[in-house]
């Protein structure tokens, strides 16, 4: 979405952007980083923006120790992203959380020191949230035909943080090239046991759907509709 905001903007002299699809997307970052819950993938996921943005902004800590706990906190600068290490084996080995079941939650706040935690979601100041804000993707209007798909139990980039405030913002401002697709209907009713979302927190199942949902289960359907998006226009 950042590319078609940039291409429509400065080089539409040189690009006939017709249509869009953005699939699942994290559009309000700054949103995300204030919000209480943690999302599925978050010891991998904000480690990662985080000290990224420390290294392109400069601003997010002066000192490494005060944004994240020990032993983390040694080597989390250089980790992300990893010649080495994988999703699975970063935990398998110990060099971020997550290998004893920890929820989302749990995870942050093994990664995290408190004190840090709490200012960003709290502090309008904090620099941490004025970078994410930077990242955003509220504000602009699409002027191609842009689709925006996604699946309404997605864990880990969750519709009511990303796409239904960003739909909202473009309505506000009477946008109207922009439409939304939620497919989780079909996930639940293709991969779910007996068609629908597991509720058992505990399960096996559980934990299987909801790991899957964002990177296998949810892709297909937004695949499927955005190549029917751009048959209708080609």
């Amino acid at each position: 979405m950042a590319a078609q905001r940039v291409g429509e903007r400065d080089a539409a002299s040189e690009l006939n952007i017709v249509a869009a699809a953005h699939l699942a997307g994290p559009y309000n970052v700054s949103g995300q980083v204030k919000s209480p819950d943690a999302i599925l993938g978050y010891q991998f996921i904000v480690p990662f923006m985080v000290t990224a943005y420390q290294k392109v902004y400069g601003n997010v800590y002066s000192d490494v120790n005060t944004a994240f706990k020990p032993p983390y906190a040694s080597n989390i600068a250089s980790l992300l992203p990893s010649p080495t290490l994988n999703y699975a084996t970063l935990v398998s080995t110990g060099a971020l959380p997550g290998a004893n079941n920890e929820t989302p939650n749990q995870a942050r706040d093994e990664l995290f020191q408190g004190s840090f935690l709490a200012d960003v979601q709290t502090n309008p100041s904090n620099t941490l949230y004025l970078d994410a804000k930077k990242n955003d993707l509220f504000g602009w209007s699409p002027k191609a035909t842009t689709l925006l798909c996604s699946g309404a139990g997605d864990p880990t980039v969750p519709p009511a943080l990303h796409l239904i405030p960003l739909k909202a913002n473009f309505d506000s401002r009477g946008v109207t090239t922009v439409s939304t697709l939620d497919v989780d209907a079909q996930v639940q009713a293709t991969y779910g046991p007996g068609g629908h979302a597991p509720t058992d927190s505990s399960s096996t199942a559980y934990a299987t759907y909801y790991s899957n949902y964002h990177g296998i289960y949810e892709p297909p359907f937004c695949h499927l509709a955005a190549r029917q998006l751009f048959d209708s226009v080609k």
